[in-house]
């Protein structure tokens, strides 16, 4: 799954939307989570735009965005990519 239906409306360069794309599926995938999922790839990947949005690229992107996102779980945040995280982790 490419970032492109998650950008609303936000311009970035191709490269750019590339890179966002490969963090989508390696956060994704170190999270646990199903690009079936929808809801948890909505949030991941608008977790990503929003780091990209402060000109974070490549393995800084995918980086902070698992750090930022696993802060959520230790911070006790239920969230729907937490728990499918931890499902499928079982």
């Amino acid at each position: 799954m490419g970032i492109d239906p998650f950008l609303t409306g936000q311009a970035f360069d191709p490269q750019a939307v590339r890179e966002m794309t490969l963090a989508l599926q390696s956060v994704c995938n170190g999270l646990c989570v199903s690009t079936d999922d929808e809801e948890t790839t909505r949030l991941v990947a608008e977790k990503i735009v929003e780091l990209a949005g402060h000109s974070m690229r490549g393995a800084t992107l995918h980086a902070t965005a698992i750090k930022e996102l696993e802060a959520h779980r230790a911070a006790g945040d239920r969230s729907p990519w937490q728990i499918a995280c931890v499902h499928r982790r079982r």
